[in-house]
């Protein structure tokens, strides 16, 4: 008889990485949500418009996190991840990334109909290259100085504090509609 032994390392691995990963394509769905809610909050004459910059939050805010972001977030993690990518990394940095595009899907819906498309774009780069790292780098980077002292799992501080911040002052600068 063969037995398996679900306490091995390599099950327990491949468990993480599974269920990581099933969670990151749920994040990254959620985009589909934030678009249908979007376009359905504004008028219709916006709904090409909103639904291409959820869009390219997701595409965009995918390279500019996988050339900068990931390695400002996670600098410990990130020595040659543009070269040979374990599993595991290659779902973290999926995660973290499903996130950061989410946090920039926050300031798209609080903008919506009111600001160009090009500026959108540079916001939103900005937003998931930088600023969204920085936090999430203080808040879940090993090398942080508040490294095992704050607590935040699947980012309700880093995700919806930066993007709710981030969706302020773009709507403090947009003025009133």
């Amino acid at each position: 008889m063969i037995y398996f032994s679900l306490a091995s390392a390599q099950t327990s691995d491949a468990v993480n990485i599974g269920f990581t990963m099933i969670c990151g394509v749920l994040v990254v769905l959620m985009q589909l949500g934030f678009a249908m809610v979007e376009s359905g909050l504004n008028s219709h004459r916006h709904t090409a418009n909103i639904l291409f910059k959820n869009l390219s939050d997701l595409s965009i805010g995918a390279i500019v996190f996988y050339l900068i972001g990931y390695k400002i977030m996670f600098p410990e993690n990130s020595a040659g991840f543009l070269s040979a990518v374990p599993p595991s990394e290659g779902t973290t940095w999926f995660y973290q990334m499903a996130f950061a595009a989410t946090a920039a899907t926050i300031v798209s819906g609080a903008v919506a109909g009111r600001m160009q498309f090009k500026a959108y774009l540079i916001f939103s780069a900005l937003l998931v290259g930088i600023i969204y790292p920085i936090v999430g780098f203080f808040c879940w980077s090993s090398e942080s100085p508040f490294s095992g002292r704050l607590h935040d799992f699947a980012g309700s501080i880093v995700v919806h504090g930066v993007g709710g911040a981030a969706a302020l002052a773009a709507i403090t600068v947009l003025r009133p509609r």
